[in-house]
């Protein structure tokens, strides 16, 4: 569970992230207020950071539970 906690926390990780900030530029897409849209770092690291929490948490409640 640690290397999917890992890889939800980096864009660059084993995820499509290279590949989706790609598309998204390549097809120019807009959000409603008309702006591109981005993929990137900055844009994901929030995400990736409550994947990263989310999945970390289960996994050492999952752990603990099978321990005691």
């Amino acid at each position: 569970m640690a290397v999917c906690a890992g890889s939800s926390l980096f864009l660059t990780a084993a995820t499509a992230g290279p590949l989706m900030q790609i598309l998204a530029e390549r097809a120019a897409l807009r959000g409603v207020d008309g702006q591109l849209l981005r993929f990137g770092f900055r844009e994901y690291l929030g995400v990736g950071v409550l994947g990263f929490t989310v999945i970390l948490a289960v996994a050492i409640g999952r752990t603990l539970w099978a321990v005691s």
